[in-house]
């Protein structure tokens, strides 16, 4: 009897240790979405006139990255390679900014597909990315490479 109840509290501590990592992750989510929303508004469209404020675009490009570090954390090793890799791309953009505001077009269109990222919670954790299209990104990417 003792053993069923100690088995049944650890099961309930899982559950409750996996509603909580579900909740933080919504959470760091929604904080995401519309910081990468507020940093596309700050882009606008191309060409530019007058420029947006870099130095604003960097701060919230450094506040999303922050955001998605922290949804990684829970996601599985494959996902959290995918999100290194978008993390490092937003701080090339942090500072290529400062030389060249050509680069803004790209950013924007890479914020728009990493603002649709969503967790899959029927696994997990470590959970799973579900929205973010791996082959565009690194297409996207190569394409940007080239250019510059």
């Amino acid at each position: 009897m003792i053993r069923v109840r100690q088995e049944a509290s650890e099961s309930g501590e899982q559950l409750s240790k996996r509603e909580h990592d579900i909740h933080v992750v919504m959470e760091e989510r929604a904080k995401m979405v519309k910081t990468g929303q507020e940093i596309l508004t700050l882009l606008g469209k191309f060409p530019y006139k007058p420029e947006p404020d870099r130095t604003e675009i960097q701060k919230k490009l450094l506040e999303f990255t922050a955001h998605v570090a922290n949804i990684s954390g829970f996601c599985a090793p494959n996902w959290r390679n995918m999100i290194v890799k978008l993390e490092d791309y937003l701080g090339l953009s942090m500072t290529r900014l400062n030389f060249d505001m050509r680069l803004a077009p790209h950013l924007a269109g890479l914020m728009q597909m990493a603002v649709g990222i969503q967790v899959d919670f029927t696994k997990g954790p470590p959970f799973r990315l579900i929205g973010f299209n791996v082959k565009a990104f690194k297409a996207q990417v190569k394409g940007i490479v080239k250019r510059y």
